[in-house]
């Protein structure tokens, strides 16, 4: 009789992960052999449904699995097609899934059952876990017909170059990307306890006009802030970003038009203004060999009007500054590259901040104003 739990418990010792293992099925996975729960941490296998079957097609499905689990957790260690096609789940229907936060988006896509079974079958997660499985039976209980025809049940008819699943998953991302939007904002910084953009963007509903809002709060790091920000751009491959930064002083939400080249950290007194890392850069180049300005993508006229109409203050601005703002929506325009949308709003000071000597506005009409920009970013993306 096979022993599922020291082959689990030895695979983990020398993959060190930590895992469980489960002999109860999910809801949904009733019929399967076996799955694989990131946010669980567990490997599932249908014990039941394998209860007659061999010892070499019960290892089979658990190695499976369990590579599965490594692929999630150890992306480290595959390649770039593996790491991608993690993300996508395509049924030999043509209905497709994505996974964005740990919820799966639907799609799909059309095409003949034979098409998408070869393409089912060659998903790179799947051919590296089955060829996997395979090489780690044939080790454990030898090579046999049965083995081989296990295996050669799981790989595609036909070879699928990685050009085709990258049209796929384009394809898919444009069916289940086009109604999310990126939003970002910063922590405090500056020795400040608040940073208005962070309150805003903790305020904004989850939906607005028809799109899903998908928050991200950022460092106010030169560096690391366009670090994040564009792996969270890769990662959900948003419709349209909206970035959220605090302008001290200003009046009114500022919708800026345009980042430059230049990173600047020093105060007209030559007093340093470093960043959270202690970073303060003079007047240096963000990106050697850079474009010296790049342009918002987003409709900013739009938007500015939105706002006012919105009944909140607001302007339009040619200079977003030299400081974190600036460095993120240079980097973040230099990464999608006019994929999507994509712009900046300066927001004021809120009172509570305490700065009595500069114009403040109230974080409902902030809010208020910011959901308008939203709003008018959406209607433009369908």
């Amino acid at each position: 009789m096979f022993d599922y739990i020291s082959h689990f418990n030895k695979y983990c010792k020398d993959h060190a992960l930590e895992l469980s293992l489960s002999f109860n099925m999910p809801a949904g996975y009733e019929t399967a052999y076996g799955t694989f729960d990131v946010a669980l941490k567990t490997v599932f296998i249908n014990a039941a449904v394998l209860n007659d079957a061999p010892d070499c097609e019960k290892a089979f499905y658990l190695f499976h699995e369990l590579r599965h689990a490594s692929q999630y957790l150890r992306p480290g260690l595959f390649g770039r097609a593996v790491n991608r096609s993690l993300g996508y789940v395509i049924m030999y229907d043509g209905a497709c899934y994505k996974l964005v936060d740990g919820e799966y988006l639907e799609c799909r896509l059309e095409g003949g059952e034979d098409y998408f079974t070869n393409i089912y079958l060659g998903q790179p997660y799947e051919v590296d876990a089955n060829t996997f499985a395979y090489q780690q039976v044939r080790e454990l209980c030898g090579d046999s017909e049965e083995l081989r025809k296990l295996y050669e049940f799981w790989i595609p008819r036909q070879s699928v170059p990685d050009e085709v699943y990258d049209s796929v998953y384009d394809q898919i991302d444009e069916m289940t990307n086009k109604k999310r939007i990126l939003v970002t904002a910063f922590e405090p910084f500056g020795g400040e306890t608040i940073n208005p953009a962070a309150r805003i963007l903790e305020a904004l509903p989850e939906e607005i006009g028809g799109c899903k809002l998908h928050k991200l709060l950022l460092p106010v790091e030169f560096f690391r802030c366009r670090e994040i920000a564009a792996a969270e751009y890769d990662k959900i491959k948003p419709a349209a970003v909206i970035m959220l930064g605090q302008h001290g002083g200003a009046d009114a939400i500022n919708v800026e038009t345009a980042a430059v080249n230049r990173m600047h950290a020093i105060a007209p007194d030559g007093s340093p203004r470093p960043d959270n890392a202690g970073f303060a850069p003079a007047n240096e180049p963000l990106i050697e060999g850079g474009a010296d300005r790049l342009f918002s993508t987003f409709p900013a006229e739009e938007i500015a009007r939105a706002i006012s109409a919105a009944g909140v203050r607001c302007e339009l601005s040619h200079d977003a500054g030299r400081y974190v703002c600036n460095a993120l929506l240079y980097g973040l325009l230099c990464h999608d590259r006019g994929e999507v949308p994509t712009g900046f709003l300066h927001v004021p000071y809120l009172k509570e901040q305490g700065h009595e000597d500069k114009p403040y506005m109230e974080l409902d009409a902030m809010v208020r104003g910011i959901a308008a920009a939203v709003r008018a970013t959406a209607a433009g993306i369908g």
